[in-house]
């Protein structure tokens, strides 16, 4: 059974004064890291979705 995606939203909220004053964990990096593979993941298989 095949799944359609009509719409994807993604918000994120970014505090710029927070950023720089906290140093980033390597746990923190490790998951932003696996997000970004995510992120990047699900956009080449929409990229290979729409070249059909």
């Amino acid at each position: 059974m095949s799944v359609e995606v009509r719409e994807l939203i993604i918000r994120t909220s970014v505090n710029a004064a927070e950023e720089k004053t906290t140093a980033t964990s390597g746990k923190q990096q490790a998951t932003r890291k696996g997000i970004y593979d995510g992120l990047d993941s699900l956009l080449e298989l929409i990229k290979n979705k729409n070249e059909r």
